[in-house]
């Protein structure tokens, strides 16, 4: 009995010492009890397909934000980044250089589209600036505002911009291709609008190949070329029929100019002070020579007037030191005040009857003294109207213009008469005064230089 209770008391013990989760390891666990929370909304990915906005431009979808600002009231803000672009975006016009402290780390421009008009100077000496794109929303882009920027390369102007203010690339010395709108059409007053660029050096029509092409087809406005001092040459299309007031004017270098028959009216003072240019080939429906079309042009040797040329207006070849010959078609009836003032000529040679010619139409010519023929078959040519001029000028009939052997036309025949003549051979009866081409009162070997000239043009 005593063992029985001693073994009883041992169990006793042992079970006292059991976890009560090995007693329970035959029940399911239950899961644990929570308190209840605000349930969690996903975030959703990226919107795409046909219907969803458009996310930023490429050049900054990764790119850093460096600063950013706006204009106050304005309607315009602007944002650089660690790529160097600079974007401008809102409504309304750029007035102010906001970001004047980031002008180094600028290498790119963008004008976004809502912008109507860019300021003077808003661009102007960012030294890094290498490319420029503008939006064809922008109407206006004011005087010098991307002038002095050394780096800027390239330049298309939209569609759509009709007005560019003075001197706005001027300076930009890497600039090698500039494209001009046919929207584009009040040019401001001002010196230049490519000057010191010394890379555009020919304009033309769009696909020419040229540095500086424009999309004008029947009009080429006023000033448009002006003061690009590094321009060599310079073509419009066929198609054009004016060439505006002061469009060439200033153009130093200019040396080529290629002008289409079309052309029916030039500018007053079109090539004024183009220095470099020798000679010009004026298209054959020109009727007028406006005020100061060639003035300045120092260099100018030979200008070939158009047969349909009717009135040569004031200061039209003043200070063309160099133009030595002239030669009026026959249907010129009127030459305006100081049309030669300070010109060169020592040979005019009217092909027809006398035009109207102003007092001072030959004033103060660098020549000693001038001849002039006169076609001695043209009886309106009295006394009246062979005077200075204020030239000095000695009228002399040219017989037809060196009609040497009287058979009432000018012609290779007159000139092999007057070289057989001069060579002491028979060439039968000469007219000495139609022979005497220079008017110097001798027939000798210049005068078959001149007639075989003279020929020479009439042959074209």
């Amino acid at each position: 009995m005593r063992r029985t209770l001693l073994l009883l008391l041992a169990l006793a013990l042992c079970l006292a010492h059991v976890s009560p989760s090995v007693l329970a390891s035959s029940e399911p666990e239950a899961a644990p009890t929570q308190e209840a929370g605000p349930t969690e909304t996903p975030v959703p990915g990226p919107e795409v397909g046909p219907d969803a906005e458009p996310g930023p431009a490429p050049e900054t979808d990764s790119a850093a934000l460096l600063a950013s600002g706006d204009d106050a009231g304005s309607g315009v803000s602007w944002a650089v980044y660690d790529t160097g672009e600079l974007r401008i975006s809102g409504n309304g016009a750029i007035l102010r250089l906001s970001w004047k402290d980031w002008l180094e780390t600028i290498t790119s421009l963008v004008i976004e589209p809502g912008i109507t008009a860019v300021g003077n100077g808003c661009f102007a000496q960012h030294p890094s600036l290498e490319r420029v794109t503008v939006s064809d929303t922008v109407r206006s882009i004011g005087g010098e505002a991307f002038a002095m920027c050394p780096r800027l390369t390239r330049a298309v102007l939209p569609e759509g911009l009709t007005e560019l203010g003075a001197d706005v690339f001027r300076g930009c010395a890497a600039l090698s291709y500039v494209y001009l709108p046919a929207s584009l059409t009040a040019l401001g007053q001002g010196a230049s609008f490519f000057a010191d660029c010394p890379l555009l050096t020919s304009a033309g029509p769009a696909g020419s190949g040229c540095a500086i092409e424009y999309g004008w087809t029947d009009a080429i406005p006023d000033r448009a070329f002006q003061g690009t001092n590094a321009l060599l040459s310079f073509s419009a299309a066929e198609g054009t029929v004016s060439l505006g007031s002061r469009a060439l004017s200033g153009c130093a270098s200019l040396r080529e100019v290629a002008l289409p028959d079309s052309l029916t009216s030039l500018g007053s003072y079109a090539f004024g002070s183009c220095t470099a240019l020798t000679e010009i080939d004026l298209p054959r429906d020109i009727a007028v020579l406006p005020e100061g079309l060639f003035t300045g042009c120092t260099a100018l040797e030979r200008a070939g007037l158009p047969a349909r040329l009717e009135t040569i207006g004031s200061y039209a070849f003043q200070n063309c030191r160099n133009l030595a010959e002239i030669s009026f078609p026959a249907g010129v009836t009127e030459i305006g005040y100081g049309a030669f003032l300070g010109a060169g000529l020592s040979e005019i040679v009217f092909e027809g009857p006398p035009p109207q010619i102003d007092n001072a139409a030959f004033w103060r010519m660098t020549t000693a003294g001038q001849t002039a023929y006169y076609p001695a078959g043209e009886p309106a040519w009295t006394e009246e109207y062979r005077q200075d001029y204020g030239g000095n000028i000695t009228w002399v009939t040219d017989a037809l213009c060196g009609d040497v052997n009287n058979d009432g036309t000018t012609d290779r025949a007159d000139h092999v008469c007057l070289a057989l003549s001069l060579a002491g051979r028979d060439a039968g009866p000469i007219d000495d005064a139609a022979a005497d081409l220079n008017g110097d009162g001798i027939v000798d070997r210049t005068d078959r230089v001149a007639l075989a000239r003279l020929l020479e043009e009439q042959n074209g």
